[in-house]
């Protein structure tokens, strides 16, 4: 699926987004100077985010160019050539997921792998293409800021999958928080800047009016879109800083509670699969009885199609969940982040390795039964009424049907985060219950308190 000179250039990128600090430091000394390591984690940072960077402009350049040929084709209606160019497409868009989501594991880093910010972020905005921006402006300010202090880091967020803030993420060492800076190049937009500037310092109506009375009507059309855009960023901000507000994306209410769930992973049972189908070409298993998962070497053969026999004899109707899939949600967590070897990951993403997985829905349900958790199966016309509620987070569905729940009180609707916390942040089944009743006490605590 992947070409191989971009499998070495993943290798590379990944190498110094993962790796490059803990190489160039001496790991049994480095707590003594946590600086150095830093530095270094930084540098492999901004030598990947230079090449995500390049490697989008010469996809996008490609894309363009494909499309246009692709248009030519539409119009003389030659199937044969339609069809080869649409999958060339398919193959870029792939290749830029890819980048892009590399450049998420380092956002989710710097972002502490708080999956409640992650979501904040996120706009529901279409991808922006990184030739539209004012690329080369934002990368002398970002050579600037590295140069300036290699303990800070700025990563361009339109380089990524979720960020739909700002133009640049900035981690201040000094504080050990992150911020947003908007970057706005030209003379208007440096005036707005200014404006806007000094009247929140100086809160002089008179003053503002002096400064705009001669303006024109694109100044104050292109005022209207800079204020928008710093009021989205100061209310995602103090969301996550205060841990509430609005989803923007939603128009929902947000509360991120001070406590913090501590679940069970099963992510090394995975990266031991992945070592066990380099002997044997594949490898099972349940998970709290009721998750089944088969990891698949299937370079030489497609071994992996026998997962959904072995689904059939359990009596699993549950979709196929393959764990790449997660690659187009852009919330989801990076594969990238997960503790298997960097030739596991590319391998994963070319295919020759798979990861299946299917819940006994079930067994499921009876274990949250058993929790004190109450479970309904809400029928198929009351589903099609909470799909059709704008702006609401739509539910996840089991053979069509939403399933509410409730716990002490407290009834709730379960999304598809829930399923992403399993099969891609690899919480177990059991302890994806326990954050269901986590987290309903803590709406409740909140409710009580308020």
């Amino acid at each position: 699926m992947l070409d191989s000179n971009f499998q070495k250039e993943i290798k590379s990128i990944l190498f110094f987004a993962l790796e490059y600090g803990m190489r160039h430091v001496d790991m049994k000394s480095w707590g003594h100077k946590p600086n150095a390591f830093i530095v270094k984690v930084h540098e492999g940072y901004m030598k990947a985010q230079k090449l995500i960077i390049q490697n989008l402009l010469i996809l996008g350049k490609e894309k363009k160019r494909v499309k246009v040929r692709l248009k030519e084709f539409r119009k003389i209606r030659d199937q044969e050539s339609i069809s080869k160019l649409e999958n060339n497409i398919r193959k870029i868009e792939y290749k830029e997921i890819i980048l892009r989501k590399i450049a998420d594991s380092i956002a989710w880093t710097l972002l502490k792998h708080d999956s409640t910010k992650v979501k904040r972020l996120y706009l529901n905005n279409p991808q922006i293409e990184i030739y539209n921006s004012n690329l080369s402006h934002e990368l002398q300010i970002i050579e600037d800021l590295f140069e300036t202090d290699k303990l800070n880091f700025a990563l361009l967020t339109d380089i990524t999958s979720f960020i739909q803030i700002a133009d640049l993420l900035i981690m201040d060492n000094e504080t050990k928080m992150v911020g947003f800076a908007e970057l706005k190049e030209g003379k208007i937009n440096q005036d707005i800047s200014n404006t806007i500037s000094h009247f929140l310092e100086t809160q002089c109506d008179f003053a503002l009016y002096q400064q705009l009375k001669d303006k024109d009507e694109k100044y104050f059309k292109q005022m209207d879109r800079v204020l928008k855009q710093t009021k989205k960023t100061i209310e995602v901000v103090n969301t996550i800083n205060t841990g509430k507000g609005k989803d923007l994306a939603t128009g929902l209410n947000v509360l991120i509670p001070d406590e913090v769930f501590e679940p069970s992973f099963y992510e090394s049972i995975l990266k031991h699969m992945l070592e066990e189908v380099q002997k044997k070409n594949y490898s099972l298993r349940t998970i709290d009885n009721c998750l089944i998962v088969g990891v698949y070497n299937s370079k030489n053969a497609p071994l992996h199609l026998g997962f959904n026999g072995w689904k059939k004899t359990c009596g699993i109707d549950f979709p196929t969940v393959d764990i790449r899939v997660f690659l187009q949600d852009p919330t989801a967590r990076p594969l990238f982040l997960c503790n298997f070897s960097i030739d596991d990951k590319i391998k994963i993403l070319n295919g020759e390795k798979h990861i299946l997985m299917a819940l006994d829905f079930n067994k499921w349900l009876e274990m949250l039964k058993e929790a004190g958790v109450k479970v309904e199966l809400l029928s198929r016309k009351e589903t099609e009424r909470l799909n059709k509620v704008p702006d609401i987070q739509k539910p996840f569905e089991y053979q069509g049907k939403a399933i509410q729940i409730e716990y002490d009180g407290i009834k709730e609707i379960l999304g598809g985060g829930i399923f992403e916390k399993m099969f891609n942040q690899f919480f177990r089944p059991t302890s994806i219950i326990d954050f269901i009743r986590f987290k309903e006490k803590m709406i409740k605590n909140n409710y009580t308190n308020s």
